[in-house]
């Protein structure tokens, strides 16, 4: 079993940029500052590769909207 990610602090996630490591369908991981975190997309699925915007935080999971000019699927 792995361990439970930290919880993670808001003001110090919101805002930054990352990348989806693993397809968001809705969740799965993103890289952000060198750390992959567990992340939920906003709306819709986000592909592998989709640069993103962390926009919110439950507890241990950052929740992240694709840059803009990127889309989400439906």
């Amino acid at each position: 079993v792995a361990p439970t990610p930290p919880i993670l602090d808001p003001d110090l996630w919101i805002g930054k940029q990352g990348v989806v490591t693993s397809a968001l369908r809705p969740a799965g991981k993103v890289e952000v500052d060198d750390h992959e975190v567990p992340a939920r997309a906003k709306s819709g699925l986000l592909s592998s590769g989709t640069p993103v915007r962390v926009v919110g935080v439950d507890s241990h999971t950052v929740i992240v909207k694709p840059l803009d000019g990127e889309k989400e699927k439906r």
